[in-house]
């Protein structure tokens, strides 16, 4: 009985180690795989942050242009009445010099709206006379010359423009005969044909003017034309005016 039970604690004694030693090598494995799946695991996180962030800043990138196309497309209503453009323009049967504001539109701002006030000088009359006109331009196409340089090869359009004072009328007076006049002596209808040469300005400061223009326009008004047609001894040099202007382009 002794010799069994001596032969038995030396095979426990045998045995033990290795029991150890399996334990050991769990354990290393077991460290080893929960340092195997957090490293994982936080690659796969980092790369997730990673993604998101650039996910988020992406849809940033194109929520900010989608924001700036929608508040132009959709600004308020009253801004659609502030002037772009400040025009001088001289003679054109507008009077001496007129001056004012405009407008521009269009696809690609090939429509132009101006009004202007301007004066007729005293001469032999008893006073000067205030004028005031409305001008629709159209502008077909543009030729760029130089980086900063454009070239509009033709202008053309009509106004309408009228002379403030009482001895001109819109209707024919009492003291004329019936039909005697059959125009109105206060407004009068032109149209136009030109030329504008363009000079954009550097966008490197915002309040500075985008572009300045200097233009030329020959016009005549319906008087001078149903003269011209109904007279042959009226030329076509006897109808036609010269004017010039300078168009500022505020934005």
């Amino acid at each position: 009985m002794r010799l069994r039970t001596y032969i038995i604690n030396i095979l426990l004694m045998l045995a033990v180690p290795s029991v150890a030693d399996d334990f050991s090598q769990n354990s290393d494995y077991s460290e080893n795989s929960e340092y195997s799946e957090n490293s994982e695991n936080s690659e796969y996180s980092e790369y997730s942050d990673y993604s998101d962030y650039s996910d988020y800043s992406d849809y940033s990138d194109y929520s900010d242009y989608s924001d700036s196309s929608n508040s132009s497309n959709h600004r308020p209503f009253w801004q659609w009445f502030v002037p772009s453009q400040l025009v001088v323009q001289n003679a054109g049967n507008m009077g001496l010099v007129s001056a004012g504001i405009g407008w521009c539109y269009g696809r690609n701002k090939q429509w132009e709206t101006h009004l202007l006030m301007g004066f007729v000088p005293k001469y032999k009359a008893l006073s000067a006379k205030p004028t005031i006109t409305v001008k629709e331009n159209f502008i077909p196409w543009r030729l760029r010359v130089d980086d900063n340089i454009v070239l509009e090869p033709l202008s053309c359009g009509l106004y309408l423009n009228t002379v403030v004072e009482s001895r001109f009328w819109s209707y024919l007076p009492s003291r004329y005969p019936n039909n005697y006049y059959w125009f109105s002596t206060r407004f009068r209808i032109n149209v136009f044909v030109g030329e504008r040469l363009t000079w954009h300005f550097s966008t490197g400061k915002k309040k500075r003017p985008k572009s300045i223009t200097a233009f030329y326009e020959c016009s005549t008004c319906d008087l001078y034309l149903f003269d011209f047609f109904g007279n042959r001894s009226v030329k076509l040099r006897d109808i036609i005016g010269l004017s010039l202007g300078v168009k500022l382009q505020l934005f």
